[in-house]
């Protein structure tokens, strides 16, 4: 599960010299062949440094020993590996999520897939009930990882009227609030797990309305959308469909954040937009929220004895002398704000941030 990774642990390491090799590789298709391949090119790269060249080798090999063991999972779609041996350092994640091939050999893990999948794949969860039945569920990384179900008896006819017919209506009214009142305590729980903020409320009927209007004010708010559906809906095709309206609230989210940037850049206020503002920001950690364009790449070069990054190109630090490594400053910008613990939105694609060079970040002050 994505919320298991600590991608502020691992954007906390590195070194001095390439010694780190980042593979993420679906589980399903031609592997080898993209290994093989990846492999030849970064060994070529190496040829002339014998030390790297054997740390790199080592690394795959501690690689493909945790490629073996991960294969009986069915449930996996992507390996996730970082491995430095020089550095005794080596996370080895499978994700229920699929994501590109690549193979990165860097001064430190490469992060950048995990952290737009963790902006993107918020944990939420669904409540599909009907007046005497609830199923619960938590759903991270599209997959249920928490589950409850609930029942109450509950007498749906009455053959007599008059008063006899309106105490019954009125003692079934009582057991359906009842049912109600333990539904909702059950979803809190589960929410609190994982401080969820997104509950789609699903079920046959009127029941889902009426549940919704039972709710508190705190769980109405949570309350992104409501499915027709059946009790006995294939949990997997139940995923599948509260995804369009998960998403749904994904982009329009992105789209008031977009907004209010443009509100503050008017008025002037705290914002920083642009590779270089954005990165002083980051770093000097006034950033509360960092814009990225997911696309973006911004060549650049990094000093490990510093631990500074620019964008641009140059030999040596500027600081202190040494030599420095080219990187890609967006990636070292994702690193940056995870050491910081700053949140990070990715959008697919942008114009206004576009406009602004693809980046911008809230300020704290």
């Amino acid at each position: 599960m994505l919320e298991n990774i600590d991608l502020k642990e691992l954007s906390s390491v590195s070194d001095t010299k390439p010694s780190f090799v980042s593979l993420y590789l679906k589980a399903v298709g031609d592997q080898e062949k993209f290994l093989k391949s990846r492999e030849r090119e970064c060994l070529k790269a190496l040829a002339g440094d014998r030390d790297l060249k054997t740390i790199f080798e080592k690394n795959m090999t501690d690689i493909r020993e945790f490629l073996k063991a991960g294969r009986q999972s069915k449930q996996t779609k992507t390996f996730a590996v970082f491995s430095s041996s020089p550095n005794n350092f080596f996370e080895g994640y499978l994700l229920t999520l699929e994501l590109d091939n690549q193979l990165i050999v860097d001064t430190s893990p490469y992060i950048r897939p995990l952290a737009m999948l963790e902006d993107e794949w918020e944990s939420f969860a669904i409540a599909l009930l009907d007046h005497s039945n609830a199923k619960l569920y938590l759903i991270r990384s599209a997959v249920i990882s928490d589950s409850k179900k609930m029942h109450k008896d509950i007498m749906n006819k009455h053959k007599k009227g008059g008063q006899s017919q309106m105490r019954f209506q009125r003692l079934r009214k009582g057991a359906i609030d009842h049912f109600f009142k333990d539904v909702t305590e059950n979803l809190e729980k589960l929410l609190d797990k994982e401080n969820v903020r997104r509950v789609i409320l699903a079920g046959p009927g009127n029941a889902k309305k009426e549940f919704y209007d039972y709710l508190p004010e705190n769980l109405k708010s949570k309350v992104i959308a409501t499915l027709d559906k059946d009790l006995d809906i294939a949990e997997g095709d139940l995923i599948s469909d509260s995804l369009h309206d998960f998403f749904k609230k994904e982009r329009e989210e992105e789209n008031e954040m977009v907004q209010d940037l443009r509100a503050e850049i008017l008025k002037g206020g705290l914002v920083a937009y642009g590779v270089d503002d954005t990165l002083e920001a980051v770093t000097s950690g006034r950033a509360e929220l960092l814009l990225v364009n997911m696309g973006l790449r911004a060549a650049g070069w990094k000093c490990e004895h510093c631990s500074i990054f620019r964008k641009g190109s140059t030999k040596n630090c500027p600081s202190c002398g040494e030599p420095v490594f080219g990187v890609d400053v967006v990636e070292e910008l994702v690193e940056a704000a995870k050491s910081m613990s700053t949140k990070i939105e990715f959008f697919p694609d942008n114009e206004l941030l576009d406009e602004l060079g693809g980046l911008a970040a809230f300020l704290r002050f």
